[in-house]
Order: structure tokens, then C-alpha cells, then sequence
């Protein structure tokens, strides 16, 4: 059986480079969502009743929004994955 400093230890190192990667993750979709609304001025027009999406833009903003959700859709399975891997090594490490 592991002692507890050993096992706080071989926690440590099997989390640590999965939360670094994990982090990164967390960035990379932070930033893309940034991008995505400071380009929306862009699509968008200011009239009297407020904002309207500019004519001819509606197939363009759709195309981006789709574009985002799928790039969305694979930083959420990154981080599944990591989330899996980190799990695995923790369960492991307790297992007897």
C-alpha cells in the first residue's frame, strides 16, 4: 500500500501535464469565443429599432457560427478525453 506522501505525489505527476493540457483547452475555446463576437460587427448593422443582420450576410454568419460550434465540438471531446485520462491514472493509482 502507498504511503499518503507517495500517493498525493503520483497524483501530482499524473494530473499535473493533463491539467496543464487542459487548461490550454480551456483558453483555445475562451479565445475562439472572443474572436467570434468582436467579428460580429461585422454581420450586424445599427438602424432605428436597434441591430439587424446585414442582407446578403445570413449564409456567411451561418457558415461561422457552424464553423465555431465544430471547433466548440472538438476543444469539448479534448477535454473529455483528458478528463478520462486523468480518472483512469487517479484509479489506478488507488487500486490494489
Amino acid at each position: 500500500m502507498m504511503d499518503s506522501r507517495k500517493a498525493a505525489c503520483a497524483v501530482q505527476l499524473a494530473t499535473g501535464e493533463a491539467s496543464a493540457m487542459a487548461s490550454e483547452k480551456s483558453s483555445n475555446a475562451s479565445g475562439m469565443l472572443k474572436g467570434f463576437a468582436i467579428g460580429m460587427d461585422f454581420y450586424f448593422t445599427e438602424d432605428k429599432d436597434g441591430q439587424k443582420l446585414k442582407k446578403g450576410l445570413e449564409s456567411k454568419l451561418a457558415k461561422k457560427i457552424h464553423k465555431l460550434a465544430e471547433d466548440l465540438d472538438a476543444g469539448l471531446e479534448e477535454l473529455m478525453k483528458i478528463n478520462a485520462i486523468i480518472h483512469y491514472k487517479v484509479q489506478y493509482l488507488f487500486s490494489d
